[in-house]
């Protein structure tokens, strides 16, 4: 099971971890004590939902995110793009 801080950034993109405030030891040890009372099959359903993700870091420094990605999302190539460029080119040249 995966333990994480409320304040690191991805915190909000891991819905099946536990998220803690390390400042407040009363919480930090119900959410300890949650993972080691927690079955094995819980564990494992959490652990696989995570593993099945598709997640890509964009930017840089503090402008850094994680992005969660639908299974089926497919990244465009750059020939589907200039393909469908030239097309609209064309298209608005007949217009002219």
């Amino acid at each position: 099971m995966l333990v994480v801080s409320e304040f690191i950034g991805c915190s909000p993109s891991l819905s099946g971890a536990i998220r803690i405030n390390l400042w407040n030891v009363e919480s930090t040890s119900e959410a300890l004590n949650e993972v080691i009372t927690t079955s094995e099959a819980v564990k494992h359903m959490r652990h696989e939902k995570h593993y099945r993700r598709r997640c890509w870091g964009i930017g840089l420094g503090f402008g850094f995110r994680i992005v969660e990605l639908d299974p089926n999302f497919r990244k465009l190539s750059i020939d589907t793009i200039v393909s469908a460029y030239e097309r609209a080119k064309q298209s608005y040249l007949v217009g002219l």
